[in-house]
């Protein structure tokens, strides 16, 4: 939210957007932020899941098989 106000707000100023592109350019940051951000909290929690996999074969205990993905 922050990354689309700041991009509206450098837009308009800074670059002479006008209404239409302002929104625009703040629409297009917002989604692509959170879609990063998304990317990145996805990757470091599987880094989690594989670090405790690792961890439980250490000790010998079988983790549970991983859900085979719905269609």
């Amino acid at each position: 939210m922050s990354a689309a106000l700041a991009s509206a707000v450098i837009g308009s100023r800074f670059m002479g957007f006008g209404r239409t592109q302002m929104m625009l350019s703040a629409l297009g940051s917002g989604v692509l932020s959170g879609y990063y951000f998304n990317q990145a909290f996805v990757t470091a929690n599987m880094v989690e899941v594989e670090k405790e996999r690792e961890r439980l074969a250490t000790l010998g205990i079988q983790s549970s098989p991983e859900p085979s993905p719905k269609t």
